[in-house]
């Protein structure tokens, strides 16, 4: 029973992304690597090969990388097509 429940919310965290509130009394999401990297027309490995550089890239556990929507979004109106 425990590890039935336990593997659920396993499986909905690994598919919907995280929103915690943002600073501006808004909600900004925090998209996984597999959505950030399409929105940014880049690989997963790319994307995590570039985490320390992106100023919108959130470590959420030891090993676990989000990206916020809003910061992906404000970084992407910055560059130079």
């Amino acid at each position: 029973m425990l590890g039935a429940l336990l593997l659920r919310g396993l499986a909905g965290a690994a598919v919907s992304p995280v929103t915690p509130p943002a600073t501006d009394g808004g909600v900004d999401r925090l998209l996984l690597v597999e959505v950030a990297a399409t929105r940014l027309g880049v690989t997963p490995a790319w994307l995590y090969r570039h985490a320390k550089e992106l100023p919108f890239t959130r470590k959420v556990g030891g090993r676990t990388l989000r990206f916020s929507e809003r910061g992906l979004e404000r970084w992407v109106k910055t560059r130079v097509v």
